[in-house]
């Protein structure tokens, strides 16, 4: 990729080819092609020779409005490809989405709307239409430069910014029919290949096959650029490289974890399979009776396929599962009468719960472990065997007490596998042994055996090392997710060798894949239980309490809600007037008060504290008429005069839905008991029932007396939301202005 910036003789040059890891922050032009006659090339830059080019006004207005916006360096696709190399060409259109996607600015130049007319800027009643006839939306590669980009401007051909791909969204989506999801940065993997061949459909590319190459990123894919091919033949390659790009992303979604490496881990860290531990499984009568029973096979959703061989789905360690453990036994149980072909395979503890939720499966088999201890302590003793045998062969001490450290082991396992694992990983650290240490380090029973390795990060010698130790354990204790080694510093605040101090907890913690796990579920239980007074001097509830971070959050969220609206549309208020219009009290405002601007040279007194309400939420162009709850409190439906009702976040106060399709003023909004479906009564004498979920109208009920007819709906247009300084008629400053702080305003 090589990139322009400014020379010191009042025009520009171009950087040489730099590599991902050594591209600067830059801007990015969207426009479309002249003439090529009329188009800065790349031959025109090294010459320069092009400034008496009509396309040279492209390049100035992006490096100015680059500049403007503090950065030093811009990309145009006339200039900065070199198209006479075959090679840089097909690079260059393959990266085309990925390079508009990592622009810091995007700056869309139309060159068929003019704003200003006799030196005054018009509204954008005058160049709205302009605007949605520009040719720019109908070309073949701006269809990626729209929807790559992170943030897109658009501006006029006398250089006035017209508003972002945000604000224009609305208009946008009639123009080009694209989803609103998907002008709003939701991945373009979550849309279908219909979809988004739909999309460009009746655009048009100066060459036939660029209506094919133009897609590549749309659909992140890559493929040799071919020009003669034709369209055809370029469109069926693109087809061939899409469908196994599917079925990637089809085979991502079913694995949220490779069971490949999942397998490899679990190898890593508890050995592989032993055939004399998991022989009896197969050899037992109940088992094979149910592996062959055809009768028994559940089918799955998705695999319908009679070709398909017999398949096996296991769930292991069910009950480890924190989350909606009861929706899969439900889906368990539901899927035997619906689906009659796969086979489940699941282990779990004893639990009661569990053993209710498959009660109603008529056809199973059970193996109840705690009822064949004598099977499954001959599978633990031959796991003792072998990895005595195999620490026999790495430490010299333990080959020497083999027979010894055997017995023990096998006497004290009581049936339980990870007692033997996590002893044997103890003595694998040892630096010597002898056989007195076993029945003092090594205590029978997990907790017991708990205990002990706890006593020895309690016995390190340096204070500092065991603080660090019990610190460590505390953290991951209490993490939501597993800590990864690069989040640990700051966590710790200790520049001591972190991996030492895992090592040290090696009878707890392990890491894998750069993060930091429990070596067993049983670990986690008996720190936080067991051993809580220990690694939770004040308590664990003072940690979760955290009363100052707890303050600084709710603070930051109200104000985060209470200014959306101005945030969303522009960003860069929450410097603004976000922090002007704060309560005097607010964290937020006294920590980040040096941030308001100095333009603003007199500030008003505004109240101490938060109002009681948490959210204004805007959006109706007329009066609000009612509004409903759903049932679980998560949603808002709102009717309005406007002739629409409005479905709104309850927690984030945004907007979900419109519903549109009375015909005059909304009276009464409902939603069903279960919450999906939501009912509207209007002045039109209709009574409309929706789909709650997609805004669907479902069902029409109509004559309904007391209810009269009005005129369609009307476009709501935002007034009194923003106050501009103007200075010699120039706006130089414009701060939103708070729903509280308005002349007038419609919200609920």
């Amino acid at each position: 990729m090589r990139l322009l910036e400014c020379d010191n003789a009042d025009g520009y040059r171009l950087t040489k080819v730099l590599l991902d890891n050594s591209i600067p922050p830059y801007a990015i032009l969207s426009h479309t092609w002249g003439s090529d006659e009329q188009e800065v090339n790349f031959e025109d830059i090294n010459s320069g020779n092009g400034k008496a080019k009509t396309g040279y006004e492209k390049i100035q207005f992006c490096g100015k409005q680059a500049a403007c916006d503090n950065i030093d360096y811009f990309w145009v696709d006339t200039c900065c490809i070199k198209k006479t190399s075959d090679s840089e060409l097909t690079e260059s259109l393959n990266s085309m989405f990925r390079w508009y996607g990592k622009a810091r600015k995007c700056y869309v130049y139309l060159s068929d709307v003019e704003v200003v007319q006799n030196g005054v800027e018009q509204p954008q009643s005058v160049w709205e239409g302009r605007f949605r006839a520009s040719r720019w939306f109908t070309r073949g590669w701006t269809l990626q430069e729209l929807l790559a980009p992170i943030s897109i401007e658009f501006f006029s051909r006398d250089c006035c910014r017209l508003g972002d791909r945000e604000s224009l969204k609305l208009i946008i989506h009639e123009i080009t029919g694209i989803a609103i999801e998907a002008l709003q940065g939701v991945p373009l993997s979550k849309f279908s290949v219909d979809d988004r061949m739909k999309w460009a459909e009746n655009r048009i590319s100066m060459r036939e096959e660029d209506a094919a190459y133009s897609l590549l990123g749309i659909f992140e894919v890559s493929m040799s650029v071919i020009y003669g091919e034709g369209r055809d033949n370029a469109f069926r390659r693109l087809n061939g490289v899409i469908e196994p790009s599917l079925d990637k992303c089809c085979l991502i979604d079913l694995f949220i974890t490779d069971p490949r490496k999942d397998k490899q881990r679990i190898e890593e860290l508890k050995g592989g399979l032993l055939f004399k531990v998991y022989e009896w499984v197969f050899q037992n009568t109940e088992y094979q009776q149910w592996y062959n029973d055809q009768s028994n096979r559940l089918l799955w959703n998705i695999l319908h396929d009679e070709s398909l061989k017999p398949i096996i789905l296991i769930i292991d360690a069910l009950d480890e599962c924190e989350k909606n453990m009861v929706k899969l036994l439900r889906l368990i149980v539901s899927s035997l009468t619906e689906f009659p072909r796969v086979k489940w395979l699941v282990s779990s503890r004893n639990w009661s719960e569990i053993e209710e939720a498959l009660g109603p499966i008529e056809e199973r088999t059970s193996l109840n472990l705690e009822l064949n201890t004598y099977t499954v302590s001959i599978a633990v003793d031959w796991y003792v065997r072998d990895k005595v045998e195999k620490l026999a062969k790495i430490k010299k001490s333990i080959k020497k007490n083999r027979t010894t450290i055997e017995s023990y082991l096998l006497e004290n396992a009581n049936g339980t596998f990870l007692w033997v694992a996590l002893v044997c990983q103890n003595l694998q650290e040892l630096r010597f042994f002898t056989t007195s240490m076993l029945q003092d380090y090594y205590p029978p029973e997990l907790d017991p055996l708990y205990e002990r390795m706890l006593q020895q990060i309690l016995d390190i010698k340096e204070h500092e090392v065991t603080e660090l130790c019990l610190q460590l354990t505390a953290i991951v204790v209490v993490a939501f997710r597993p800590i990864t080694l690069c989040e640990l510093p700051r966590l710790i605040g200790s520049k001591i060798d972190l991996e030492e101090i895992i090592k040290l907890c090696g009878s707890f913690l392990v890491v894998r894949n750069q993060s930091i796990f429990f070596v067993h579920k049983s670990a986690k239980d008996f720190l936080s239980k067991k051993a809580a007074e220990t690694i939770f001097p004040n308590g664990i509830g003072k940690v979760e309490k955290a009363p100052e971070l707890s303050a600084y959050i709710h603070d930051a969220k109200r104000f985060v809600l209470y200014n959306r609206v101005g945030i969303e549309q522009a960003p860069l208020q929450i410097y603004c007037s976000a922090l002007f219009f704060a309560p005097e009290n607010s964290i937020i405002r006294k920590i980040f008060q040096k941030c308001i601007p100095s333009w603003i040279y007199k500030i008003s007194r505004t109240r101490s504290n938060w109002s009681a309400a948490l959210q204004t939420l805007e959006g109706h162009s007329n009066s609000v008429s009612t509004v409903a709850f759903s049932p679980d409190g998560t949603k808002i439906a709102s009717g309005s005069n406007d002739r629409t009702i409005r479905l709104w976040d309850a927690i984030t106060g945004e907007s979900l839905q419109t519903l549109e399709g009375h015909s005059d003023w909304v009276r009464s909004v409902a939603f069903s008991p279960d919450g999906t479906k939501i009912a509207s009564g209007s002045n039109d004498r209709i009574i409309r029932l929706w789909d709650a979920i997609t805004g669907e109208s479902l069902q029409t009920l109509k004559n309904h007396s007391g209810l009269e007819a009005s005129s369609a709906f009307e476009r709501y247009f935002k007034s009194n939301h923003w106050i501009a300084e103007r200075s010699d008629e120039e706006v130089r400053n414009i701060f939103w202005l708070p729903p509280d702080y308005r002349p007038n305003k419609l919200k609920i």
